[in-house]
């Protein structure tokens, strides 16, 4: 069977795409724990999983675990299982995650595919959600990875909902796991509640006619996954409002300026110059690759345009121009700088999105100029590729570094204060930025891994000579020496 087939065939592409994947990001494999990755590691320690599964499922505990003013309980519960088989070896973790990128990547080739119907439009969709360099610290920091937790399921839910409407033996049971994986996908991350609004839309723009949706028997099948959005939709607004946050999420002029900021990333990710100090020779060419973002925004923006106006493949540009910024729109609402994490779970409309774009250009150009393309795909491939590997190992360094630093520091602090008395405070030199860059709190969640309940406060080199004068009978000082 495998002689017979092309060089290009799916069961060879899809494969290919997926090693190519996993040998880009196999080096996080390699990385340790960073940031928030151990409030939830410390918080996996100390509680039993009884009491943890309660409390991340009640919304009125929500910010008592690590998921602080959102509710996502599925997450936290997914840290303490993971805990529980690999401790504090990071391999297992990140092997997870990975997995589930991959299969993410999977499942972005079998919609693609039923959507355009053409087996290069869903290997090209699924090489660049697979790499694409704006939400690598979706993949690589294990606290990012809810936004890959949540995917995964959502876009199961999207497969198998279309797989239903195939109108098979087995539609009931497609039916019913699309319903779970869509609940699966809302309890990792509110922003999969969208898909409640994309699978209308998939059915009567691509699936159906749009003249369907004007039967209201039409719209039963929604009737669940409506249901459940809604009892999502009062829980995040209970808990926005009572914890006192809902300032943070609002509706308004801000929005033009993060979508723009998005779209800009989906296309142009430059922000990434900012992730090695190699670039900090060349400030002057930064600061002007960055501003190509613009240009980049502008350009998504006359895409989706020409998607909601071409002829040949109205229903499915308009579908994906939807699904694609539907998907960025919960994230929109932050009053906080845009998270380029936060494009994860909207990279799969994004890649079906610009594959719409190569489809509208092969049927409106002449055909010469279409086949001089067709020939010209490889060597335009491959100059598109290295620079989108090279842009997403750039985080992937950094990223590294910082888990390395973390790694280094518990190694000394470990052979420095083999223990901590009861009652004393720990004081740390020069502890790792990332540990300390808003609060504590990271640090104090290392250290109480290693040391049970203890009190713990960074300390500049400025301070040194004063605290040690004042260190009591219990007090230890430890300088991290990077």
């Amino acid at each position: 069977m495998i002689g017979r087939l092309r060089p290009f065939a799916p069961q060879l592409v899809l494969p290919a795409i997926l090693l190519i994947a996993f040998v880009v990001y196999a080096p996080t494999l390699n990385d340790w724990f960073q940031s928030d990755d151990f409030w939830f590691l410390r918080s996996s320690q100390s509680i039993s999983f009884g009491e943890y599964a309660a409390d991340s499922f009640d919304f009125r505990q929500t910010g008592t675990l690590p998921e602080f003013d959102r509710y996502r309980p599925l997450y936290p519960i997914v840290w303490k299982l993971q805990y529980a088989v690999f401790g504090l070896n990071a391999l297992g973790y990140h092997a997870v995650l990975l997995m589930l990128h991959l299969s993410c990547t999977a499942l972005v080739w079998f919609i693609a595919f039923r959507l355009t119907r053409h087996a290069w439009a869903a290997s090209l969709a699924a090489l660049i959600f697979s790499l694409h360099p704006a939400y690598a610290g979706a993949v690589t920091w294990l606290s990012g990875g809810n936004r890959v937790f949540a995917t995964f399921p959502y876009l199961l839910s999207l497969l198998l909902f279309m797989k239903y409407l195939d109108g098979t033996r087995r539609r009931a049971i497609y039916y019913l796991g699309s319903l779970l994986a869509f609940v699966s996908a809302i309890l990792f991350h509110s922003s999969a509640l969208t898909l409640a609004a994309v699978l209308p839309a998939y059915v009567f723009l691509v699936a159906r006619k749009p003249a369907e949706a004007l039967r209201v028997a039409a719209w039963v099948q929604f009737a669940p996954f409506a249901v459940v959005s809604i009892a999502l939709v009062g829980v995040q607004l209970w808990v926005r409002s009572h914890l006192g946050i809902e300032d943070q999420f609002r509706f308004g002029m801000h929005q033009y300026s993060i979508y723009g900021h998005y779209l800009g990333m989906a296309l142009f990710p430059s922000h990434w110059l900012d992730t090695n100090g190699l670039w900090e020779p060349l400030s002057w060419l930064r600061n002007r690759v960055h501003g190509l973002e613009g240009p980049a925004s502008l350009a998504m923006i006359l895409i989706t345009v020409v998607l909601l106006n071409q002829r040949r493949w109205p229903h499915l540009g308009i579908f994906v121009a939807w699904w694609f910024y539907l998907s960025l729109l919960p994230d929109s609402t932050l009053f906080f700088v845009p998270l380029r994490r936060a494009l994860y779970l909207p990279g799969a409309a994004l890649a079906i999105f610009l594959v719409a774009a190569v489809l509208w250009v092969k049927a409106t150009f002449p055909g010469p100029l279409v086949r001089l393309s067709t020939q010209m795909a490889p060597a335009l491939l491959v100059a598109a590729l290295l620079p989108t590997i090279f842009l997403t190992l750039q985080y992937e360094q950094t990223s590294g570094r910082g888990a390395a630093e973390n790694e280094k520091f518990a190694m000394q602090l470990r052979a420095s204060v083999p223990t901590l008395e009861s009652g004393g405070t720990l004081y740390v030199v020069n502890a790792p930025l990332n540990l300390v860059v808003f609060t504590d709190s990271p640090l104090d969640a290392l250290v109480e891994l290693y040391y049970g309940e203890a009190d713990v406060r960074s300390l500049p080199a400025n301070q040194v000579a004063e605290t040690e004068r004042a260190l009591g009978p219990k007090d230890r000082l430890f300088h991290y020496r990077p």
